[in-house]
Parts: structure tokens; sequence; C-alpha cells
């Protein structure tokens, strides 16, 4: 052959052979010019007795042609069965002979029988990994009729394999090379006779094992750790714990020097094993820690990541899940050692439920450019951001000019697409997608990325760019609808056979659904684990509620019906708990000391431990799947638009952003003041009250529980919660999430029952409140006044009428300068309130009245003099709105100045509180100002206002001789906010709790404590003064 010839061969036949034999075949009997090559190229090859060809059955493969097993069997080295159904084509095969120089086979199906053993007596490798038919019998006679199987993988065969027969039979021992036990029930003592054995411990490469608690006892474990260290030629080990009990010490396993691969799960490292044992292999390049915890203290921990960042030979890390850690400053100490090794050999990384920040993608990419996987599960990084990760480490991308611009995007075959940008330090990312263009040379198909939710980005060679979902989860929103193609491949395990099945049902229901996400699904995403209350399905077996107490859940004697506000339905059963079952509730509170659970003297990790569940709990609702499940759970119990429900959780997740890391410890933040001496200082806290209670309205259901639940337990306070029974459900589901990223289980103590049970809580305590009560809006002169209407009127409406008037800062009265109402305000506002419809929800039930009781309301506000009706004021028909409810058109009233300002049963009629569509609207002119003000000093709340005007002295008039809490002033002043960045609370009242923000947080759930310290030095000359 020509040297062309033969990189034809080498380069194009033999892969193609790999991926499609039977093609190959054909062609081969095409031209036989080919088949002469190709078969003298692999009789050169096979010159060892052993096949080079690896054959893979699998779903679709078929029954193999006779003419393929003739020409091509005595070249197959290695067999796989991927796929179960399919494994008696290979045992026909086999047991046939038309694979007489098989070196491996990988199957976690096929059962061995001795027709099939007698056909590949050379077989060296046997992978029963995962294999449920196996047992000791099975294995055994393996073991007998192969005499050269030196290579025996048994991992995850659970209670099937012991050893009996084979590895604990004299006869049988043999110079193994690779020996996996990990999850068997091999015991511990029998494989360190194994390794300790003259045959085995000098050819022995890669081990797994388990070790148990229950079987192996401590003492058989420090012999294991003696046999091990016997192993000259360890390369690789694997070991995982089961069953470890509390209280015994970690088991420092001792390690070989020249091990390369090391996997650890479910294990108890100290500091000892990483000095003595980790440290030493220098040689490491793959290390997996799963699910281990590290008995170690936080300035160990430190060095231990430290150490890990800047290992130059590591090439592959899993740091999934390891327990006990307290924030993520020890994975930010990883990714700043790897910048010490810039470019680092760094190409696997698997950090799942670690509490990934921005800085850290931005090191990772700055350092590592040959990554070629990464796992972000649960990492709270979004799909956008892992999509633009890969286009990155791909080089697939095009950054734009502008920071927060588009992105374009390129993939084989689909041209140009375009993706957000998330990153905010846009220099930095500009920087590292350099680096990563100067170190690869051409764009790369092999990078994957999983996303938080469980997404899978790869491009795969001749595939197009892929997102494919999580098994039974669905895509993200963000991603263009042509980036959503399945990828499906062939993986050699049954976990991750039965994956990629899950994946491909995902997917498939994704795709049939032509409604949004948040109407309608048919399965539940695997990172809504911790719910219990599917709030998009509708009918079926209500959900049972429970009470939550001491970190446990108990059900209550009797249970009280949720509806549906929309249709009636019982959506849920709640706890209707009684006093008698209010004992362990009061014993919990009891149990709370007076300083509280932690406190700027006492427990100070839990400071940091709450910026970490903050930060995972604000990732956590960046996934859309958990963000449109807190959605539509308040949409099922308040009923309001789509917009305000998404509103309402990134109101929620925007706080716990501004609450995480460092934050929370600087809500303890003190002062100081010096004394008249050296050694002489005051010292002002910030102190928790202890055990505290919060009850909250059914009015926002998620935003105002988690803001006041969440600066209760920064400050240190134990919370025993009682919502609105109509909708505790979704606090039921915060709590259960909570949990699951980690936060303490007995700080918080959930209680569901009615008024009169949770007063009994709050009658002994001293007590602050939110008041809502009537919100007035003022729109004074204004220069510009036509270019301001319509933007004035919108706010004016979604003020009034967004989620149908029952928001506790609703505008309840408007008074409007004569210059608006003859400009056309209440006109436009009538259009604009005509647009809102119960199809869309921008008009829902009121749940605290029914229809009848607000036209009754209307109809007495109509008999004042001069009054009218200005719009609205009928009931809605055609709807299953339970009867209980209320449901009205969006209603505005006129009444005159006049009325409001001399007649006080007037002001009292229209300023009651209806947490409905209703508005009193109302003109002044300038002269009637000062009458104006009189009416609202006259007003009981004062919670929120709105201030409307470009006028500086009306502005400063208003703001002066008012007292409402938050006060929203401007040409585009709105009472609609999202507490996000200020306080809100009432005015004018000692009692005030206000939320939002630092100050409201420190304000309500603590108390100020001074600490008088005087060290002074004694004079030792001092004398007793006479008494004073």
């Amino acid at each position: 052959m020509s040297q062309l010839h033969d990189e034809l061969l080498i380069g194009c036949i033999l892969p193609w052979l790999v991926e499609d034999v039977s093609d190959a075949v054909w062609l081969s009997s095409v031209c036989q010019s080919w088949r002469r090559s190709v078969l003298n190229h692999l009789h050169f090859r096979c010159r060892d007795g052993y096949g080079v060809l690896k054959l893979t059955v699998c779903r679709s493969t078929g029954k193999l042609p006779v003419a393929l097993l003739e020409t091509f069997g005595g070249f197959i080295g290695e067999a796989a069965v991927l796929w179960g159904g399919c494994e008696a084509e290979l045992e026909e095969a086999v047991g046939s002979g038309y694979y007489p120089n098989l070196k491996s086979i990988t199957s976690p199906y096929m059962r061995p029988s001795e027709r099939l053993l007698d056909n590949i007596v050379k077989l060296v490798r046997l992978n029963f990994s995962f294999c449920e038919e196996i047992d000791d019998d099975g294995v055994s006679l393996c073991c007998s009729k192969l005499p050269n199987l030196v290579e025996l993988l048994l991992s995850w065969t659970c209670i099937s394999i012991e050893g009996h027969g084979w590895l604990d039979d004299e006869t049988q021992l043999r110079p193994w090379r690779v020996l996996r036990l990990d999850l068997t029930k091999v015991p511990i003592p029998l494989v360190a006779a194994v390794c300790c054995s003259p045959i085995t411990r000098h050819s022995l490469q890669d081990l797994g094992f388990t070790i148990t608690y229950e079987q192996d006892s401590l003492h058989g474990l420090r012999l294991f750790q003696q046999s091990v260290q016997e192993c000259r030629s360890l390369r690789s080990m694997h070991a995982i714990t089961v069953n470890a009990p509390s209280g015994i010490p970690p088991l420092d396993v001792a390690l070989s020097a020249t091990l390369t691969s090391l996997s650890l799960e479910n294990y108890s490292m100290s500091d000892h094993f990483v000095q003595c044992s980790l440290k030493p292999c220098s040689n490491l390049v793959k290390l997996e820690i799963r699910g281990v915890h590290l008995a170690m203290s936080d300035e160990e921990m430190l060095h231990t990541f430290q150490w890990l960042g800047s290992n130059p030979r590591l090439q592959w890390l899993d740091l999934s899940d390891i327990t006990d850690i307290s924030d993520s400053c020890f994975l930010e100490a990883y990714f700043a050692a790897l910048q010490t090794i810039s470019p680092a050999p760094l190409r696997v990384l698997k950090i799942a439920g670690w509490m990934v920040m921005e800085g850290m993608l931005l090191d990772l990419l700055e350092s590592s450019p040959n990554i070629t996987f990464l796992d972000l599960m649960r990492t709270g990084v979004t799909t956008s951001m892992s999509v633009l990760l890969h286009g990155l480490w791909s080089k697939r991308v095009t950054l734009p000019d502008a920071p927060r611009g588009r992105t374009s995007y390129s993939y084989p075959g689909h041209g140009l697409h375009e993706i957000e940008n998330e990153f905010n330090d846009f220099k930095r990312l500009t920087m590292a997608y350099q680096r990563i263009c100067n170190m690869r040379r051409e764009p790369t198909h092999g990078v994957e990325i999983i996303d938080s939710s469980a997404n899978l980005i790869s491009i795969m060679h001749r595939s197009a760019f892929v997102v494919r979902a999580n098994a039974g989860g669905y895509l993200d929103s963000d991603v263009a609808p042509s980036l959503r193609q399945p990828l499906i491949r062939q993986l050699s395990t049954v976990a991750a056979v039965k994956q990629v099945e899950k994946a491909e049902e995902g997917v498939n229901a994704a795709k049939k659904k032509s409604t949004p996400r948040h109407k309608r699904r048919e399965t539940r995403p695997d990172v809504l684990s911790f719910s219990i209350f599917d709030p998009f399905r509708v009918g079926g077996e209500p959900v049972k509620l429970h009470n939550f107490v001491d970190g446990q859940w108990l059900r209550a004697e009797s249970h009280k019906s949720v509806v549906d506000p929309l249709n009636g339905e019982v959506m849920a059963e709640m706890p209707q708990t009684n006093e008698t079952e209010l004992e362990p509730f009061l014993e919990s509170m009891k149990s709370v000391p007076k300083c509280g659970l932690h406190n700027p003297l006492r427990h100070l990790e839990r400071y940091r431990l709450y910026g970490k569940v903050s930060c995972q709990l604000a990732s956590a609702l960046r996934i859309p799947e958990i963000r449109n499940h807190f959605a539509k759970c308040i949409q099922r119990v308040t009923p309001k638009s789509w917009t305000s429900c998404l509103n309402e959780v990134d109101t929620v997740r925007v706080f716990l952003d501004n609450f995480s890391g460092d934050q929370v410890r600087f809500l303890a933040r003190g002062i100081t003041t010096p004394g008249d001496l050296v050694g002489q200082e005051t010292r002002g806290y910030r102190w928790p009250f202890g055990s505290t209670v919060l009850i909250t309205p059914y009015v926002f259901p998620l935003a105002i529980p988690v803001l006041q639940l969440m600066g209760a337990l920064y400050m240190g306070n134990h919370v025993t919660l009682k919502c609105s029974s109509i909708a505790s459900v979704v606090m039921e589901e915060w709590i259960r999430l909570m949990l699951s990223v980690g936060a303490p289980k007995t700080d918080v103590d959930l209680l569901h029952s009615d008024r009169r049970v949770a007063e009994q809580l709050a009658t002994n305590g001293r007590i602050k409140v939110s008041t809502s009560g009537l919100d007035w809006k003022i729109l004074g002169p204004v220069k510009n006044l036509p270019a301001q209407l319509d933007h004035v009127a919108r706010a004016c409406d979604e003020d009034a009428f967004a989620y149908s008037g029952q928001s506790c800062s609703a505008q309840g009265v408007l008074f409007a300068h004569q210059d608006w109402v003859q400009a056309g305000l209440f006109q436009k506002m009538e259009k604009f309130a005509a647009e809102r419809s119960l199809a869309d929800l921008t008009i829902g039930p009121v749940l605290s009245h029914s229809t009848t009781w607000l036209l009754d309301h209307i109809k007495q506000i109509l008999k004042l003099p001069g009054a009218r009706l200005l719009f609205g004021g009928r009931a809605l028909e055609d709807h299953s709105v339970a009867r209980r409810y209320g449901l009205i058109e969006p209603t505005a009233l006129y009444v005159p100045l006049e009325q409001l300002s001399g007649n006080p049963d007037a002001l009292a009629l229209c300023s009651k509180e209806t947490l409905a569509p209703i508005q009193i609207c109302t003109k002044y002119s300038d002269s009637q100002f000062p009458q104006l003000l009189d009416i609202i000093e006259n007003l009981d709340s004062h919670l929120t206002a709105g201030l409307v005007t470009d006028d500086p002295q009306v502005r400063h008039a208003v703001l002066g001789a008012t007292v409402n809490g938050t006060t929203y002033v401007g040409l585009r002043s709105a009472l609609a906010l999202g507490p996000s960045h200020h306080w809100l609370g009432p005015g004018g009242d000692p009692r005030a709790a206000g939320l939002g923000t630092a100050d409201a947080i420190k304000s309500v759930w603590s108390y100020h404590r001074e600490i008088v310290e005087d060290d002074t030095p004694i004079d030792e000359d001092w004398a007793r003064p006479p008494p004073s």
C-alpha cells in the first residue's frame, strides 16, 4: 500500500468500521481492493491474538448479518451490550464461536453460561457492573472457565456479590489487575486478604471496595489499610462508605504514591488524611470526593481547597454534594488557587450542590481554558449563562460590544443564533475568551455543561447544538427554540441509559404542549422533589398539609378544606389545629433562650450559614421550574395575573440576593463610643428577641411572609409562623424548599390554624404591626401635563386595580388637581380599566368580601350628596368563582371634596379598607389645598402614599404635613412597586413593622443592647472615697 492509502485506511475506514460495521461490509463486497486493504490491516493489528474492533449491541442493532460475523468476527476484541433485550444476540454469536478473539465484554444484562464461556477462553476483562442477574455462582463459573481473566468489574451489584466461592477460594487466586467491588457486599477482610496475597499485590492497578460499618470491624479496617500499602502498582482506587454511624472517627485509608485516580464517596475525610495521605500523591490526575464529610476546621479546609486548586497535575475533580460546608469561601479559594497555575490542566470539574457566583465562573474561564465537562447542577447557574460558557470554551461565540448585549452563537449546520449575556464583568469575560482562543486552535465538539436545572448542553460530532432537558423536566424558556434538539448518546451504564430514556420522555412531553408552561404540565422535574403540592394539577386528590414543629412534620386531628377561589374545588386539606394541639408549639417556644439562637457574641457561624441559605434560595428561584412553581402556587390561592405572580417571586429573589454571603452578619453591625479613660468603652449591639411569632395575611402570600421570616432568622430569632388559612400552602412549600437547601430544621415552626388559635400564641407577647388601611395619591400641578397624562393614568389604574385592589398599598383615594380632571384623566382610567379581564386574571376574585357586600358598599357611597359612578360598579357574570368571594368590575366612584372634608361619617365610609377594586376619586382646586391636607390628617392608617407633582412648594407642603411610612414622590410615582430596595411599613405608630431593607430588619427583629466595659487600671494608691 502507498503511504496515502495507509493514512486513508487508518484515519477513515477503521473509525467507520467501529461506528457502522454493516456498511463497511457492504462496501467491502463492492470494492475488492478496499476489502483486501481492510483485512490486511486488521490482520496486522491483531497479531497479538486479540481483536481490535469494538462491537456495541444496542436497541437499534437488530440481528447481525452472518456475512459480518464471518468476515469481521475474528477481529472484534471488545463487545458491549448497552440495552436490555439485546443480550441474546451477543450470547448467540459468542456461543456460535464467531468472536474467538474477544478480550473484553461489558454487559449489565448477560448471565454467564458454560456454552458462552467455552468460546471466549482468551477473555481478559469482564465488566458486570450494574448487573442484577450476576451472583457469586456466576462469578465463580467465570473464574473457573476463563484462565486469563485478570480484570473483573462488579461495581453496584449490591447484595448479590459477597465473594463466596471465588474470592475466598485459594485455588481461584490470580494476579488481579482490576478488581472493582465498590457497592458490593464483599467484606473488607476478604479484600485485604486478596491485596496481601503475593500473587496480587504486585499486579493490582485498579481497586474498588465498600466500607460497611455494620459488618466491618475497626480492627478489620486497620488490617485493610496495611494491605493497601503493599500494593505497589496501584493506580486507581474507589472507596464507598455505607452506614457510617455518628461519632465514629474518620477512617484514614492509606494511599499509595503511585495513585493517579482516587474516588471517595460518602466518606469522612480528616485533616490528617489530607496532609499525610492525599497530598503526598504527587501523580494524582483524577480526584472524586462526592458527598464526603470534611471533618476539619475552617482553616484546614481552606488550605485543602487551595491545595486542590494549585495542584499542577490534577485534570479531573469532582466536589459534588460535599456536606457541612458553611459557605462558598472554600470554593472561591479553589478558583483563586487555579489562577496561580494558569493555564491549569483541569478538564473535568463537577461542583453540583455548591453556591456558584459570577466571579468564580470568571476565575475558571481565565485559569482553565481546556475545560471539556462542567457539572453545575443545583448551583444557580442559569441555562442562558451555561450556554454562553459552552460557547466560550468551544470557541463558537462572538461577544457583543456592549456589556449587556446579545451574544452571537454559531454551531454546525445551523448558522448563527443569539443568546443574552448575563455576566456583569464584561471586561474580564472578554479577556478570558481571548485566552481560550489563544489556547484552543479550533472550535471543539467535545465540551459538555450541565446547568443548574440538569439540562445537558453540548455539541457532538455531526450534531447540532443541543440543550437536553433533565429527566421529566422542561426546557428553559430563554433558549431559542431552534436550539432545543434532543441528543441521545450511547452510554455504558444502566443508570445512564435510564436517564436517557427519561430525558426522551421529558422532551417529548414538552413538545406536545402548546399551552404556556405556567398553565399546564404533565410531569414534574427533579428540581421540585422538595414539593408535595403541584399547583399545575387541577382536580384529583387534595394535598394533605402538615404542621411543622421541632423539625418534624406532624398531622392534626382534624382538617379544613382549602378551595380554589376560581372554581370552588378543594385543592388542599389544611390542619385545623385546636387548643389541645398547641402544646408542642408552646414547648418549642419556651425552649428558645432569651438571647436568641445566635447573637453577636454567640454561635457566630450561623450568620454565615444564613448567608449561604439565602444565596441558595435565590439560586433556586432562578431555576425556571421552581420560579414558575411558586408563581403558580400564588396564583392558585390568591388569583392574579401571571406577570404579577412572577413579579412577587422575583421580589423575594432580589431580597435574598441582597442578603446573601456576608450581608447577614452586617445586619448585626454595632456601634462603639470611647469612654473617659483608657480601657473604658461602650458598645451597642443589635440583639435578637429569642422566641417570636409571625402572623401574615393572604395578600402577597409569598413575599410578605418570606421577607419577614428571613429577617427574623437573620437576627437570631426562632419563629413560629402562622399564615392565612387561605394561602398557607404557599409557605409550607417554602419551608420545604428552605430545608432542602440546608436551613436549620428547628429554627421555624409552621402552624396551620384559624385566627382564634393563632391569637393565643401572641396574647402575652409585645406586638408589632404592619397595617395596610387606606392609601392615597395626590396628583398636583404639573407643567407639561398632556405629556404625562397617559403614564399617570396607567399608574393610577395599576395602583388601584392590580391584584384586584387587594394589595396592602392599593390606591384607595385619588385626589386629582382640577387640571388633571379637565385633561380627561378619569376617561383615560376608564379606558385602561376596561382592558382588564378575568381570563388573564388582571381582575379576579376578592377573598375578603362577597360580591353582595361589595355592591352594597358601592350603593352606600353613591347615596352621599354629589357622589356618582365614574365606571364599573357591576358584578361579573358567567364565571365559576366560589360564592363566598367577591367579583366585580374595576370601579371608580366620584365623591366631592366637601363631603370628605365636612362629613366625618362620609370620610369613615369612603376610607373603609375593602381590599377590592374600588377607589374613591375627587378633585380639588388650589384654594381647596388646605382642606385636602385636613382630610389626610383625619385618616387613621398611614402605610403608603403617592404624590405626583413637579411643584417644589406643593411637594414640601404635602411631605411636611403627612406621616405615611412609605411615600412615593415624583412624576413616575407609583404605589405598586415591590420592596426590593426600600422600606415598606406604616408610619405614625410605635409598633410599626417594616420590611424590605436592612434597617427594617434591624428595627423589627432586634433591639439595642448596650454593654459598657471599663478595664481602666486601678491606681496602687487608690483610697476609698466617702459614700455618695
